[in-house]
């Protein structure tokens, strides 16, 4: 409790608070390891419409597994931050007390994964993106992969259509300007 206490007065997410807590016409799309979707702190927020993708081999299918299938945790915790259900005595609070969370799960159970199954991720957002999905934000919290002129190639043309791609820069306290984090530097490259 006193970490999230911690968190929430760090980026002073309770001043936003204030002023807003429903993005609910907002998906962002986790990139990751999956989602539990049946998570209590996270159920409310599912995008029910498309909840989740798996993306392993160069192909994505829907993620058919009614629980989500994130079998290493991270892709969860990090929707939890993102979009866990605000106000409800429950777990945590969320930046978005009301946000549309859809997996993208390319990230296996031990967080490793490959840029190929990104890209699929990726170009299945855009596609969804294009045929109306509101998806406006993707977050990425992974990391260590070199550059990919494709990886690169498809999230610009992923920002072309208005979506914002954030990703995390690393966790080792480097300088990214120096030795650049990737997918983080791709729009840099």
């Amino acid at each position: 409790m006193t970490q999230s206490i911690l968190q929430v007065n760090r980026i002073e997410a309770d001043k936003a608070w204030d002023i807003e807590t429903d993005a609910s016409d907002v998906i962002v799309a986790v990139i990751d390891t999956g989602i539990q979707f049946n998570h209590p702190d996270l159920l409310d927020n599912i995008y029910v419409d498309h909840p989740g993708y798996v993306c392993f081999g160069g192909v994505c299918v829907p993620d058919t597994d009614p629980q989500g299938s994130d079998d290493h945790g991270h892709g969860t915790h990090v929707a939890g931050t993102i979009g866990a259900s605000g106000n409800n005595s429950i777990g945590v609070t969320g930046v978005n007390w009301k946000v549309k969370l859809m997996s993208v799960k390319f990230l296996d159970n031990s967080g490793s994964g490959f840029i190929e199954d990104a890209i699929q991720g990726f170009a299945k957002l855009l596609e969804l993106k294009n045929s109306g999905v509101n998806i406006r934000v993707t977050n990425n919290s992974w990391g260590g992969g070199g550059y990919s002129q494709s990886l690169k190639d498809v999230m610009h043309e992923l920002e072309l259509t208005g979506v914002v791609n954030v990703c995390a820069a690393g966790n080792a306290g480097g300088n990214v300007d120096i030795n650049p984090q990737y997918p983080a530097a791709s729009s840099l490259s």
